[in-house]
């Protein structure tokens, strides 16, 4: 269920439609393909577009699976209109590094960039990734009020 938005806010729910697979390098998107939307979203470029004068509530989780030990996946919210990485980063790592296995991580930002702006959930490091999962891969923003 997408999170609601206070009165008169923009809001916007992305998910993955099945495991990613492919296109799993740095620098490549989380393909946030499926959303429920009150901002402009694009389901080809796995993107949503933050209005200018607002802040946003930006939470996004990530599962992974991983094909050996010493896999790690570095996730990070990407502003495509000022080409730079924002926020802080989602770090997921298997469990003791075993083969084989799943993990789960978490970021929240709160962004407050005065002009509009267009972000994407990037791959930003990765080592021995099979999968992001679907279950558990979600973002979510938020406008929480005027830009301060």
């Amino acid at each position: 269920m997408p999170i609601q938005p206070a009165p008169n806010g923009e809001y916007a729910y992305g998910s993955l439609a099945a495991d990613q697979t492919t296109n799993i390098a740095a620098g490549n998107p989380v393909k946030l393909a499926t959303w429920s939307a009150t901002l402009s979203t694009d389901g080809g470029t796995y993107r949503v577009t933050l209005e200018a004068g607002r802040a946003y509530l930006i939470i996004a989780g990530a599962g992974a699976a991983f094909s050996s030990s010493g896999g790690y996946l570095d996730l990070q919210l990407y502003d495509v209109t000022n080409a730079g990485y924002v926020g802080p980063i989602m770090d997921i790592l298997p469990p003791s590094y075993n083969a084989n296995s799943y993990a789960m991580s978490n970021i929240t930002h709160i962004d407050a960039t005065a002009g509009a702006r267009t972000i994407e959930l990037r791959i930003q490091a990765v080592a021995n990734l099979t999968s992001i999962r679907a279950t558990s891969t979600r973002i979510a923003v938020a406008e929480i009020g005027p830009t301060p």
